[in-house]
């Protein structure tokens, strides 16, 4: 008889010794791996999209620990504000002036307002204020005729629009100038006025060129030293850490007191050793440019304030796509720096990102206190090409595999890549801040040689033999050439003389100028095709009368 009741062995159940139904081992396992498969995946889930850790206030995370702001991280601006000396009475601002003569109280920008309220600025500007010459309508002076007019001595000959300007408005560019006269530079915003201040100093540069066609030296220099001590105050040290944007402006405003010096005033008929000695006087009383650790230290900050409070999963779009930009910068394998960025959307410990980063800009910090130029730029080199190397180790370790399995991996993959790529270039900085120093003492050294070659007309010997003879009547010691520690190579040529910084490359190349104009130590009629990195920094003189050509700048840059 056939057995309806029967089954599949297969689904029967086994029984143990104790009388118990057990199922078949196989069953039993797929059980157990199907509960290990969803724990895991649970726990992947949780490990990728779960919340970040708290940010811990430490030195090696965000590196200042106080004041705090309302989410217990420490308030990076207010910190700086600490940084910075207390607001001056308006009259001794130069910010104050500026803001007013050129309309800028006018203006409904939200900063705008935020600085002019902090500062006690009234809305209404002056009644009559300062209109940027090519866009006075009544002036009729181009763009290239006032750029032009800004870097050699010009008249009312050649430029009767532009003189017809100058003349009438002396009253307010003495204003300016006054403004650019006053002891204090103060803002409670970073950044927010350098741009017009390029606008106010080209105006009075232009009044500088004029006054050196016509002879009054003492004048022309007066217009200058204001423009080199706004240059001064723009980074002075009662603003705290400079930035690396302000310390760039007041690099390009010193580079154009120092070239006019060189290249308009010392060479031209007239000078008394009166005025060459006021120029020497006041040189010698102009502070010198930050220091670039003081740079690094505000970088620094930013950069943890940005990753810290704004680049973080819970951060706005905008914030992200900023993440981005900063990121990439200097990148040249875009879509893996992409990668970073859409990794930072899942869970990170951002206290290891910090401490990458801190670590990072220790390495920096650590290089530019060693001393000597090249003895820095070394050690920045090797400070920079160990971050590239960690970063491709990161990358090749573990690939896509361990981003997903591992919070610590991403973390430290992140990190990396924000201490190679959102570490600002401060090869750029340092090589800027070196030359605005070595350009400085050129300057000055030119002013003691003019003092020397003037007081010692009557006997015809023209300049001296060797910088050692400007000592100490002239100079307090010989000058140093920063890029080479080293003093600055001198040489007579004929009835001048030849005088030259290494430049940063740290070898003499020959009197090769970074402009173009010298080549070889002597003047060429056009500008010769020059690699910024293999050049030298030179004065040589006699300058020759080029001619005012509107349809060419007179230098390269």
């Amino acid at each position: 008889m056939r057995n309806t009741m029967s089954k599949d062995s297969s689904q029967e159940p086994m029984v143990a010794a104790d009388g118990r139904p057990r199922w078949r081992s196989w069953l039993d396992l797929w059980w157990i791996f199907a509960a290990v498969v969803a724990i895991t995946i649970a726990m992947l889930v949780a490990g990728l999209y779960g919340p970040d850790p708290p940010i811990r206030v430490s030195r090696e995370t965000t590196y200042i620990t106080e004041p705090l702001a309302d989410d217990g991280l420490p308030d990076y601006h207010a910190a700086w504000m600490a940084m910075v000396e207390p607001a001056p009475a308006s009259e001794e601002n130069i910010v104050t002036a500026v803001m007013q003569q050129f309309r800028l109280t006018e203006r409904t920008h939200p900063d705008v307002r935020a600085v002019r309220t902090a500062m006690g600025i009234p809305a209404d500007p002056p009644t009559d204020c300062l209109l940027y010459p090519p866009n006075d309508a009544s002036a009729n002076i181009s763009e290239d005729v006032f750029a032009e007019a800004q870097e050699r001595p010009w008249d009312g000959t050649r430029l009767p629009d532009l003189e017809a300007w100058i003349i009438s408005n002396q009253d307010k560019i003495d204003q300016l100038r006054a403004a650019f006269e006053r002891p204090r530079y103060w803002t409670p915003q970073r950044g927010f006025l350098e741009g017009y201040l390029g606008k106010a100093t080209e105006i009075v540069a232009c009044r500088a060129m004029w006054h050196v066609r016509h002879g009054r030296h003492a004048d022309a220099w007066r217009d200058l030293h204001a423009i080199a001590r706004l240059s001064c105050r723009m980074v002075g040290h009662e603003r705290g850490p400079p930035d690396f944007y302000t310390v760039g402006e007041a690099d390009r405003l010193r580079e154009r007191v120092n070239q006019a010096i060189t290249s308009t005033l010392l060479v031209k008929p007239g000078m008394s050793p009166e005025v060459v000695a006021t120029i020497a006087r006041d040189m010698d009383a102009l502070e010198p440019p930050p220091a670039i650790t003081d740079v690094v230290m505000l970088i620094r900050l930013q950069m943890i304030d940005y990753l810290s409070r704004h680049f973080r999963p819970s951060a706005k779009p905008a914030d992200r796509k900023l993440l981005y930009e900063v990121i990439e910068v200097g990148q040249r394998d875009h879509h893996r720096m992409r990668t970073v960025i859409d990794i930072t959307q899942t869970s990170i410990d951002w206290n290891r990102v910090l401490w990458r980063l801190n670590d990072s800009y220790d390495a920096i910090d650590a290089a530019f206190r060693l001393s000597g130029y090249q003895a820095q730029k070394r050690a920045l080199e090797q400070a920079y090409d160990g971050f590239r190397k960690d970063y491709e180790r990161w990358k090749q370790c573990g690939q896509g595999g361990m981003i997903i399995v591992s919070r610590e991996y991403r973390s430290q993959f992140v990190g990396v890549g924000a201490a190679k790529s959102a570490v600002v270039d401060f090869g750029d900085i340092h090589n800027g801040l070196t030359r605005s120093r070595a350009e400085f003492v050129l300057t000055r050294t030119a002013v003691a040689l003019a003092g020397w070659e003037l007081d010692h007309k009557p006997d015809g010997s023209g300049y001296p033999e060797r910088l050692e003879d400007l000592v100490p009547r002239y100079l307090p010691a010989v000058p140093i050439d920063p890029f080479a520690d080293a003093p600055l190579l001198y040489e007579r040529h004929g009835d001048g003389y030849l005088l030259a910084s290494v430049g940063q490359n740290g070898v003499y190349d020959g009197g090769l100028d970074m402009r173009g104009w010298i080549a070889g130590g002597e003047w060429h009629d056009t500008p010769q095709k020059v690699d910024r990195n293999e050049c030298d920094h030179v004065i040589r003189m006699p300058v020759p009368d080029r001619p005012f050509r509107l349809s060419s700048p007179p230098f390269v840059r």
